[in-house]
């Protein structure tokens, strides 16, 4: 046992495969560092064991990574998936069972899913119905956004839509442009849309002290792909005359973008897969970006080079409008003029003063999500007399002595955090329960007697 305090605990699911530097696993990265940074507990509910890719080693003792015991494969899944993403029934199938296994352990105050087959697993089992769920809409037709380049194939978005118009699923919109479209969409639950924007992934990003004063290249973040629109990121380079630096995720991705700035005759940086505190060295380095994506929900490379130096969208992207508050919004044959006069400006003031303030409203927002309402009445319920007698209560344990673990149960293990005479105590990897004002810790405890768990 490490420390153990009253505090919140929060559960995250992503898939294994998401879990890298970009995109979703950028996302869960920087709700780890957020909840940490408030000092809550965060468990990682996955589908199968961990990447070995190096992301997952920072968080190593303080954030735990639970998987099912055994894990579901379905090779015709494969197959499918050749052309393009179908709905991945296993991937729900082994977030239900690794779901199970963190209820067992654990109560939640808060649960944020990523992507629709970890909605599924934890609808699936109403847990939604007890416990804050939180999903953001990180695919454009999850928010009602018009697709121009989807991955999924048919019928998948019709899947995933209706698991977000469940009543009590809470829809984190990640600016008021994508909101707009959600309550369009789900028109039937709009106070469940809420505006719950992105975080900054690199949090060294936000300390504008380390700021370079000799910054160089015009920036660029994301692979070679028709939905970033490299083509008119090389073609603004080509037109100012400015050099260019990329942060790609692959060697794939650097080597066309190695081609195009060779045959351009553009000079040239190219940075592959880099991360922490090395990324935000290249990214405070540069000295202009640009992100001509043709459709983005986060926009994670138009926020990351804002807090560096002047950076340009294009008017027509109907995306961009969700950073307009510290990003310039350009037309698209001004850009190359806009590139040359503020090219090494660097970041002002104000926008500085923007980004502080985002940042502090939505981590303040999470924190009120991770919030529960209270009971000051305690359940007639056999879990209560014997905590009296027992006087701590180690969540897995008390699990253990039931008979079964069906959906009753995980209701009522849910409601226990929710009763103010009950203190909830977490450590990285364990959960107690004692009463208000006792000061027993765990080696004192006696072990929960086998006693059914059960509302009278």
């Amino acid at each position: 046992m490490t420390s153990l305090k009253t505090t919140k605990r929060i559960g995250m699911l992503v898939a294994r495969t998401n879990f890298v530097y970009r995109g979703v696993g950028a996302y869960a990265k920087s709700i780890i560092d957020w909840a940490l940074a408030e000092g809550y507990y965060i468990d990682i509910i996955s589908d199968a064991p961990v990447r070995d890719n190096g992301l997952f080693d920072q968080y190593q003792d303080r954030v735990q990574w639970i998987r099912p015991d055994v894990t579901i494969d379905d090779k015709i899944y494969k197959e499918l998936s050749s052309f393009s993403k179908p709905f991945d029934t296993v991937l729900s199938l082994n977030f239900r069972n690794a779901l199970v296994k963190a209820l067992r352990k654990h109560t939640y105050d808060l649960i944020i899913t990523n992507g629709g087959e970890s909605l599924d697993a934890v609808t699936g089992i109403g847990v939604h119905k007890y416990c804050t769920v939180l999903h953001p809409t990180h695919h454009e037709s999850e928010a009602g956004v018009t697709v121009k380049h989807d991955i999924f194939s048919p019928g998948v978005t019709d899947r995933y839509r209706a698991l977000c118009s469940l009543p009590d699923v809470l829809l984190a919109c990640q600016s008021e442009w994508v909101q707009s479209h959600a309550t369009a969409q789900y028109s039937d639950k709009a106070d469940e849309c809420l505006i719950v924007n992105p975080l900054i992934t690199e949090p060294g990003l936000l300390d504008f002290s380390t700021l370079p004063e000799e910054r160089w290249g015009v920036g660029f973040i994301g692979p070679w792909e028709p939905r970033k629109n490299p083509e008119a990121y090389i073609a603004a380079l080509k037109a100012s005359g400015l050099p260019g630096v990329v942060l790609v995720p692959s060697e794939t991705s650097a080597k066309k973008f190695e081609e195009r700035f060779q045959k351009e005759n553009i000079e040239y940086k190219i940075h592959v897969a880099v991360t922490g505190e090395e990324k935000t060295g290249i990214i405070q380095s540069l000295a202009a970006a640009y992100h001509p994506a043709v459709s983005e929900t986060f926009g994670l490379g138009a926020l990351e080079t804002a807090h560096s130096c002047p950076t340009i969208l294009l008017k027509k992207n109907d995306w961009s409008y969700a950073h307009e508050d510290y990003a310039l919004l350009v037309e698209e044959d001004g850009v190359a003029d806009v590139l040359a006069g503020i090219y090494g400006l660097g970041v002002s003031e104000h926008t500085r003063q923007v980004l502080t303030k985002r940042d502090r409203d939505i981590k303040a927002r999470l924190s009120a999500l991770a919030t529960r309402p209270r009971l000051d009445k305690t359940p007639k319920n056999n879990f209560f007399k014997e905590l009296e007698v027992t006087g701590l209560v180690k969540h897995e344990d008390f699990t253990a002595s039931q008979a079964s673990f069906c959906t009753d149960e995980i209701y009522k293990m849910l409601k226990l955090p929710a009763v103010d005479i009950v203190e909830v105590l977490h450590s990285y990897d364990e959960t107690y329960y004692r009463t208000k004002g006792s000061n027993l810790l765990p080696e004192e405890s006696q072990e929960p007697i086998d006693t059914l768990f059960s509302f009278e």
